[in-house]
């Protein structure tokens, strides 16, 4: 058997070796850190012209995209829209952290970018814009772009509401939200919105979401106030056409017009009783002044309807009615004098469609 005997290499050099390949290990860690960095910020220039030709600028401004109109969150943005290229680009730029109002000419060209990139994008990517994603990024890209066209509808719907005069709650808006989830998306991400906008059933995440919804979109907490269902101005316009016509009217006809206005307002059985002189009680030798009234009597209500007219003769033979449910005022109404033009009709329903 023969033997033979390896000669160590001596320590310094084997030292040096392993500060070499660490030194390797590092560079290369670095550089793939650096790759996967720029792939995350590949940017894409876009060219503002002047917004006005009297402007005066030093060439076409460039702009920075670190989010590309041919991603994949624009192009299912522009999608879920209905190829809306202003909502698309008003997405692209708060992804890129850009202000829409400076310069004033951005938003037509970050459209024009959307729409190009949609166009120029190859036909199998848009076809498989909303197929089942296969890896966290195309998850969390899919649900940006849902979260964005949810909120976007939500605004339009919660606009809807304050014009009818309503200020939607928390609980509303969460189901709102949840209804507005976009079918189009796959169902592991539209599962992950409803679970974002319903922030597990706790009521803190919920209003977290809505405070950002709410400082994004320009709402704010509070009370729709009470008022004219239209302004002044336009109230006075629509009065002033009607009798503008009511003069053509009147001058074209050759009989005279007999002009009648019918109006209803509620009437309170029990009405609230106005400031006057009542006993004070003194030592219980005074009864202490109440209108007697059971719950009922005070929450009962019915309608006068009034019918007036220009011509004092004709006035007092126009009916005055008292529209009640026959419980208010009976079947037989309790009316000391119920003469003249003063009518009683008793109805259960107003669409019952049988008054005298």
């Amino acid at each position: 058997v023969t033997y033979i005997k390896a000669t160590a290499a001596p320590r310094a050099s084997l030292r040096a070796m392993a500060h070499v390949g660490a030194e390797l290990q590092s560079m290369t860690r670095r550089l793939r850190a650096l790759q996967r960095q720029m792939s995350r910020r590949s940017s894409a220039a876009v060219a503002l012209e002047p917004s006005k030709p009297e402007e005066v600028v030093d060439g076409p401004v460039t702009v920075f995209l670190k989010v590309p109109p041919h991603a994949r969150r624009v192009l299912a943005v522009f999608e879920l829209t209905g190829r809306n290229a202003t909502l698309a680009a008003r997405f692209l730029a708060a992804q890129n952290g850009l202000d829409m109002r400076e310069p004033t000419s951005l938003p037509q060209v970050l459209a024009a970018a959307v729409e190009h990139a949609y166009l120029k994008v190859p036909f199998q990517t848009i076809v498989g814009l909303f197929d089942p994603p296969t890896c966290p990024r195309q998850r969390r890209e899919l649900f940006a772009a849902g979260c964005f066209v949810v909120q976007s509808q939500l605004c339009v719907w919660l606009l809807a509401q304050n014009k009818k005069g309503v200020a939607p709650g928390r609980r509303q808006l969460v189901a709102e939200a949840c209804r507005l989830v976009p079918k189009e998306l796959p169902r592991e991400v539209a599962t992950m919105l409803e679970k974002h906008w319903q922030g597990g059933g706790r009521t803190r995440s919920q209003r977290k979401w809505l405070r950002r919804f709410r400082l994004n979109f320009g709402f704010r907490l509070g009370r729709a106030r009470a008022q004219a269902v239209m302004p002044l101005e336009e109230m006075r316009a629509k009065a002033s056409a009607f009798w503008r016509w009511m003069n053509h009217v009147h001058a074209d006809s050759s009989a005279p017009l007999l002009l009648l206005n019918m109006d209803e307002t509620s009437v309170a059985l029990k009405p609230t009783a106005h400031v006057g002189t009542v006993g004070r009680v003194v030592a219980n030798q005074a009864p202490k002044a109440i209108a007697a009234a059971s719950l009922a009597e005070m929450r009962a209500r019915f309608t006068l309807m009034r019918t007036i007219c220009a011509d004092t003769q004709v006035q007092p033979l126009l009916p005055q009615i008292l529209l009640s449910n026959g419980r208010t005022l009976g079947k037989k109404p309790k009316v000391d004098k119920l003469r003249g033009n003063l009518l009683v009709w008793n109805q259960k329903r107003g669409d019952e469609g049988n008054l005298p």
